[in-house]
């Protein structure tokens, strides 16, 4: 093997390596929990919209206001994967890897070096906007993805204006609006440059051929939507600070809240990408200006989309642009590298702006998991629920999520039910005389009932028709059996519904359902905290309090067992002697966090121990009483009462302590003497616990308002 083909080797190796971890991180990134968690409301009615016919999705994604691309595409996609979780959201993992590799090779393209391209493959693959919208399914990755395939199109056709980059960038610049609108500003954006730099007739002729091409499907879908796209206006804001604090936050950080607390970050990246793309501009440097306009316009875009069509402004919007964004601040940052004097300035902001995106993705990671707000209930009523049966469920704007789960248990036959959905409309009381005219047994669920029954009004009419048999409510949620059979009709099943989620923190609830009869038990090495045997088949919650420890938990059902994990409780706290003893309770500390502020908050962190379970109905209360109030009738001038902890005294750990804070609002107090005190009283009698010296309460702080 001669020198020259080892250098080449090692040369090669020196670039596809790290090209290959950059797009196995973003991978694994972008499918890291994605199974974990609960499909949400958008996602649902994505998935639901692509169970139809073509011609149903184009008619009804025309009137939602959305272009229709990626519904058809998902049409296809879930016939061929399923609709489960992990199966509907891979199209979009396999969008956002595919982005990042396009950003490697569009940074390659724009500044000629391997290492700007590498660190734009890093950027966007850290990028904190684009893991989130790259877990949805939902059309912004696979719109990102165009978005950066219009920019990669028009740069090798700036390169080579040949008429195969013409073809690409007509099918690019067509599929990108037609994925999600506003993903269109890329095109909006080459075209800027092109206005700016070009000349050649030679580029002229292709450009505008592949303009004209992917005019026509995108014209005649705005023919046929515009006559039925319905929108409902939702205030906005004119104001361009907000977008531009948006765009940059998420260039930043990749997020929309707390947007902010970057706003000093993001002023010192664009003072350092503005400087960078002058000097680009000055020496002449390849991709200087395209990289400001994808860095610099897209807030002005979106704000004067935002303000002519009043659509609020999301990070999901930004999240289409922002991978060619990062592309843009590294050729920019690129370009003022090749100053010696700033070379050190460059690799600082470089260094901060990857610490802010591991962080953003660190935190992102620790924050995601799945949460039995709607699975639980869905699979009870599948399990009740008999083939034929039919089901009524009001639920408001959340119908997909009633929807999503039933559809994914039979996917791809038809559900074996009866599904009508409540009618939100005025019309409603004609609607369900119909359906249940001749319907002698159904099931009712309800989902936030609020959102589509506002006054009761459709609940009460199915009340009235039927006979409640049983209702089981399931925090907000729930359902019921109504029935005008004589006979008991509610199923004696005798199986358990094993517990959807099996990690959980305060305060998640975790819920398994349980044959009649059967004890179900929650605890936590040897030591029982919760235990109920329902009289009939039901879906059982156990609340994870926070007085809990982290840890491995058990939840028993008959013989049956289920292992848990608890994370992100208080940890243990180290114990001396108490600051005061209850009995039922100990205090070993009181601090005042905040001090008091005239309508604000007066906020006080209280340390307690439950030195052994006991059912007594023991409730806290912190008051402030000082002199008479006439508004209140008393002493009192503020107050919190409720249970310790938000922990039922019976179903604390023996031994355990853990804090919990306490916001006292008070009015502007009049002058005199004041204090602040805290006690212990049972909730049913009202009668005071005492301390050991026959005190009903502990005083904590004693002041005076002056006049």
């Amino acid at each position: 093997m001669t020198s020259s083909t080892q250098a080449q080797r090692r040369s090669g190796w020196r670039w596809w390596g790290p090209l290959l971890a950059i797009l196995a991180l973003a991978f694994a990134l972008r499918l890291s929990k994605l199974a974990e968690q609960a499909i949400w409301w958008d996602e649902a009615w994505s998935i639901l919209l692509a169970e139809q016919s073509l011609p149903d999705i184009t008619r009804t994604i025309a009137f939602d206001a959305h272009p229709p691309l990626y519904q058809w595409v998902m049409h296809f996609w879930i016939r061929a994967v399923g609709i489960s979780e992990l199966a509907a959201r891979y199209l979009s993992v396999l969008a956002g890897v595919a982005t990042v590799a396009l950003s490697v090779a569009l940074a390659r393209r724009l500044t000629r070096s391997r290492h700007a391209a590498l660190a734009a493959g890093m950027v966007t693959a850290l990028s904190l906007v684009g893991i989130d919208w790259s877990q949805e399914a939902r059309m912004y990755a696979v719109g990102a993805l165009w978005a950066a395939a219009v920019v990669y199109a028009y740069a090798r056709l700036l390169d080579r204006p040949s008429w195969r980059w013409a073809a690409a960038l007509a099918l690019a610049a067509a599929c990108a609006p037609l994925t999600q609108y506003l993903a269109g500003f890329a095109v909006v954006a080459v075209s800027l440059h092109a206005l700016l730099t070009q000349r050649t007739g030679a580029f002229w002729r292709r450009w505008l051929l592949a303009m004209s091409a992917a005019a026509l499907p995108v014209g005649a879908w705005l023919l046929y939507a515009l006559t039925l796209a319905t929108r409902t206006p939702r205030p906005t804001d004119a104001d361009l600070i907000y977008p531009l604090q948006l765009w940059w936050a998420t260039l930043v950080n990749g997020t929309s809240a707390h947007i902010e607390q970057y706003d000093l970050p993001a002023l010192i990246l664009a003072g350092l990408v503005l400087a960078g793309g002058l000097i680009g501009l000055i020496q002449r440097r390849r991709g200087a200006l395209l990289a400001l306009i994808l860095v610099g316009l897209p807030p002005l875009f979106y704000w004067a989309v935002n303000f002519a069509l009043v659509l609020p402004l999301t990070d999901r919007y930004y999240a289409l642009m922002a991978p060619t964004a990062l592309v843009g601040v590294v050729v920019c940052l690129y370009a003022l590298a090749q100053a010696r004097a700033a070379r050190g300035v460059v690799l600082v902001a470089g260094a901060a702006l990857g610490m802010f995106a591991l962080l953003a993705v660190w935190r992102d990671w620790d924050s995601r998991r799945l949460q039995d707000d709607y699975a639980t209930l869905m699979q009870a009523v599948d399990l009740l629920a008999e083939p034929g049966d039919t089901i009524f469920f009001i639920s408001g704007e959340r119908y997909p999520l009633v929807l999503y789960p039933l559809r994914k248990l039979y996917f791809p036959d038809p559900t074996p039910y009866r599904l009508h959905g409540v009618p939100a409309g005025d019309d409603w009381r004609p609607i369900l005389e119909h359906l249940t005219a001749n319907v002698d047994r159904a099931w009712l669920v309800f989902v936030e009932r609020s959102l589509g029954d506002r006054d009761g009004a459709r609940e009460a009419f199915l009340r009235r028709a039927y006979r409640v048999e049983a209702e089981v409510a399931i925090e907000h949620n729930g359902y019921a059996l109504l029935t005008r059979l004589d006979a008991p009709t509610y199923p004696d099943l005798t199986v358990t519904l094993p517990p959807t989620v099996r990690a959980l923190r305060p305060p998640d609830a975790v819920r398994v359902g349980v044959p009649a009869g059967t004890t179900a038990t929650l605890s936590v090495g040897d030591v029982t905290l919760q235990r109920v045997t329902p009289a009939r088949w039901e879906v059982v919650s156990f609340p994870i309090y926070a007085s809990y420890p982290n840890g491995d938990y058990s939840l028993t059902v008959g013989g049956q067992r289920f292992p848990l994990r608890v994370t992100h409780a208080q940890p243990p706290y180290a114990l001396g002697a108490p600051l005061a003893d209850f009995g039922a309770l100990r205090l070993h500390s009181a601090a005042v966090v905040d001090l008091y502020q005239p309508w604000q908050g007066l906020r006080l962190r209280l340390l307690w121990e439950a030195p052994a379970p006991t059912d007594a109905p023991i409730n806290v209360f912190v008051h402030v009483v000082g002199p008479w109030n006439p508004a209140a009738g008393s002493p009192l001038w503020g107050q919190h009462d409720g249970p310790p902890v938000e922990t039922p005294l019976g179903q604390w750990p023996a031994g355990r302590a853990a804090a919990e804070t306490r916001t006292i609002y008070l009015p502007t107090l009049p002058p005199g003497q004041y204090e602040l005190r805290v006690g212990l009283y049972n909730w049913q009698t009202g009668e005071r616990l005492r301390l050991p010296d026959g005190q009903d309460s502990l005083l904590l702080r004693a002041w005076a308002e002056a006049p």
